[in-house]
């Protein structure tokens, strides 16, 4: 990675929460806001799987929440008559 003055940059995507950026010299720059990450390709490559892998588990609880609120709802009303919390 370089710091370089002679470098330029693009700009690949950009999402209101972050801009991705491409260095002449091959860096990536991931700046959200005021902060700004710079990785090698098979580093960026890296976290957007790793990020993928989380978003996946985070769907997979949202999933699972609403049976597991039906299934204790369904507890629940085993013991408490209708009307009564």
């Amino acid at each position: 990675m370089s710091d370089r003055s002679d470098c330029l940059r693009e700009v690949i995507s950009q999402s209101c929460v972050a801009t991705i950026e491409r260095c002449t010299c091959g860096t990536l720059h991931l700046v959200f806001g005021p902060f700004s990450l710079r990785l090698r390709p098979e580093q960026f490559r890296q976290l957007v799987e790793t990020l993928d892998d989380a978003q996946a588990r985070l769907d997979e609880r949202a999933r699972e929440q609403p049976a597991a609120l039906a299934g204790l709802a369904s507890l629940l009303g085993r013991f408490v008559q209708p009307g009564e919390s």
